[in-house]
């Protein structure tokens, strides 16, 4: 049986004014993004969980709230003393990004330049990490 799978597409606006992007998207400038948000979905991130940069995109990408992962400030308390450590997406505690689990789906991939993660090995498809990216502080199951 062949079946025909539509693809999924995530293109996440980092760091973007979404009523600037709404504006501009409605004005016709820019009619790539207006295609995609009107066959797709277009949404903006509101919980106050996510307004803080550390974490959010482990997040996103595993499903797991930064109250679980544990991954929230490059600078925390260790619990007890005054004592402050720093911290990266490494130590986000049992997360692993939606991807990883497509092979279960027999399902290929193409994922590029994941904030906060890195390649993993195995997985169907094609990775690219660390591209372009403002902090080379992403994580894999070897780290």
């Amino acid at each position: 049986m062949n079946e025909s799978r539509q693809p999924l597409v995530i293109i996440p606006l980092d760091s973007g004014d979404s009523t600037l992007i709404s504006k501009w998207i409605n004005d016709g400038y820019l009619p790539h993004m207006k295609r995609i948000a009107n066959q797709g979905f277009f949404s903006t991130i509101r919980e106050p969980e996510l307004v803080n940069e550390m974490g959010t995109w482990v997040s996103l990408l595993s499903g797991i709230p930064k109250i679980t992962h544990g991954y929230h400030s490059l600078r925390q308390l260790i619990p007890g003393t005054y004592t402050i450590r720093t911290v990266t997406p490494r130590a986000a505690v049992n997360t692993l990004p939606f991807w990883c689990y497509t092979n279960a789906a027999d399902l290929n991939c193409l994922v590029v330049d994941p904030p906060e993660f890195n390649v993993y090995p195995g997985i169907k498809g094609l990775q690219i990490a660390n591209w372009g990216t403002h902090n080379r502080c992403g994580r894999s199951p070897e780290d």
